[in-house]
């Protein structure tokens, strides 16, 4: 018999970490392999004694049957007890038990031969009495003995009656063979038993490890379900404010197109309403003017110039409100034609010559002797420069303004540079976003020094952009500005340069 495996008993293949891992498993089962086995084995020996007895009963000599029977009846008893018993008693007191029964089993067996007869099988006894020990204790040591102690009681009973020494070295060595055996079988038990406690404790714990894992993932599903809901529930209230919005921002829209409607409607009906009037001031002015000069009279003269020039100037004014508005309509149109630049030049020169002599500035023109022909809206360009050089012989007084000309080159395409420089009052650098914006002027105050409506720079914006040019400022308070407008000699054909591309069919 192996004395290793006797050690290994089912409890320790359901360790505590197991039992851990298995609560609902271990109150679920009735009960285990192991113990299934053990009971088994424990049930059998009452009845393997009780065959052994009636063997030995019917064996024995007339004489010899009452004692043959108190034998039997002594054996069987005492193992009936010990095994109902053994059970119920704690682990100190049951190992005394178990003792005295193998005590007494060993008397019995020792005597029972010289009791019995040598020719009576009382060897049967013993062997069905030596399959209780690997039973009753878990020590390798103590079960070995046991099963020696067995043997020896039996060979003793026999060589003591009487018997052959042949027969009772035969009867030990199926005892030792039978206690071995039942040994091996309990071990066997116990080692398969382990390993399918193992096996069971795997699956149960990968089966709870499924659950939980299917629990979590029920609880994920419906977290993120309430999320889902939740979101859709602020998507569809942030969907429904965007479509107030932009149904309120569309309705805004719309008034705001019709204002704007109205508003070109009326300009458009009161340009003619308004010019005609300014028309006929300034043509009754110029002939009122004809016939003051044929009568010598200057006082008068001065007065009708200056109803002319107020005309004029109110008529400019209003040409540049309905110019703006057309603008932002889309509807201004260019009439482009190629001629000489120097004649613009001169036109300007000519016309901006009172204004920097009113407040004794200086106009000094800087160009190329030739300057060549441009392609534009000459009525356009010429407002552009004017607008400029009459700003600054607004804000200079005593200064210089100086209008440069140049001929670049970028991008392959030739540019005019126009710039209108003046040692006037400059302008501060915080007021460069809105300086070109319509009805704006640097100094805004009640009080403010000088006049105008603030649609010249605006217009001159615009009217570069309409052109194909572009319109820039430098400037430093207390010494002067600087605007540079840059024209191209011929109008951009956006087609010729690939930036637009038809494709006809």
């Amino acid at each position: 018999m192996s004395p290793g495996p006797l050690n290994v008993v089912a409890p320790a293949a359901s360790s505590s970490r197991d039992a851990a891992r298995r609560p609902a498993a271990a109150h679920s089962s009735s009960a285990r392999p192991d113990e299934l086995a053990l009971a088994l084995i424990g049930g059998g020996t009452p009845v393997a004694l009780a065959l052994a007895s009636t063997l030995v009963v019917v064996s024995a000599p007339a004489e010899r049957l009452a004692v043959a029977l108190g034998l039997c009846v002594a054996l069987l008893l005492t193992h009936t007890l010990v095994n109902l018993l053994a059970d119920r008693l704690p682990p100190p007191t049951r190992v005394g038990v178990e003792l005295a029964r193998h005590a007494v089993s060993l008397a019995l067996l020792a005597v029972a031969p010289s009791w019995l007869g040598a020719g009576v099988p009382s060897w049967a006894l013993g062997l069905a009495a030596v399959a209780t020990v690997a039973r009753s204790t878990r020590r390798v040591e103590l079960a070995a003995g046991l099963v020696v102690g067995y043997a020896l009681a039996v060979i003793g009973g026999v060589v003591v009656a009487g018997g052959e020494p042949l027969a009772a070295a035969v009867t030990g060595t199926a005892v030792l063979i039978t206690g071995a055996l039942t040994g091996a079988l309990i071990v066997f038990v116990l080692t398969r038993s382990a390993a399918l406690l193992d096996a069971v404790s795997r699956m149960q714990s990968e089966a709870d490890e499924r659950s939980r894992a299917a629990r979590d993932m029920q609880l994920a599903r419906e977290d993120l379900e309430r999320h889902i809901e939740e979101r859709t529930i602020a998507l569809t209230r942030a969907n429904r404010a965007l479509q107030r919005e932009v149904q309120e921002r569309r309705v805004a829209e719309e008034q705001a197109l019709e204002a704007s409607r109205i508003k070109s409607s009326f300009l458009a009906n009161m340009s003619h309403e308004l010019r005609t009037p300014l028309n006929a001031i300034i043509g009754y002015s110029e002939m009122m003017l004809e016939d003051v000069e044929d009568l010598d009279a200057g006082r008068a003269r001065d007065d009708l110039g200056g109803i002319r020039t107020a005309a004029t100037n109110l008529l400019e004014i209003i040409a540049g409100v309905l110019d703006l508005e057309k603008i932002e309509a889309g509807k201004l149109e260019l009439r482009v034609e190629t001629f000489p630049l120097a004649e613009l030049i001169e036109s300007l020169a000519t016309a901006t010559a009172p204004l920097a002599r009113k407040h004794n500035n200086t106009l000094k023109l800087k160009h190329a002797r030739e300057l060549g022909n441009i392609t534009t809206d000459r009525t356009r360009l010429h407002k552009i420069l004017s607008n400029l050089l009459s700003n600054a012989c607004k804000f200079t007084r005593d200064g210089r303004i100086e209008l440069r000309v140049g001929l670049t080159v970028e991008n392959q395409r030739p540019w005019y540079a126009f710039s209108v420089a003046d040692t006037g009052i400059g302008i501060p650098r915080h007021m460069f976003d809105r300086l070109f914006q319509p009805f704006t002027q640097a100094d805004e105050s009640p009080t403010r020094e000088y006049g105008g409506a603030g649609l010249g720079l605006s217009l001159a914006k615009h009217y570069c952009a309409l052109l194909g040019g572009d319109l820039s400022v430098e400037s430093t308070p207390g010494e002067g500005s600087t605007f540079t407008v840059k024209i191209p000699r011929e109008p951009v054909d956006y087609k010729k340069d690939g930036l637009v591309l038809v494709s006809l069919y």
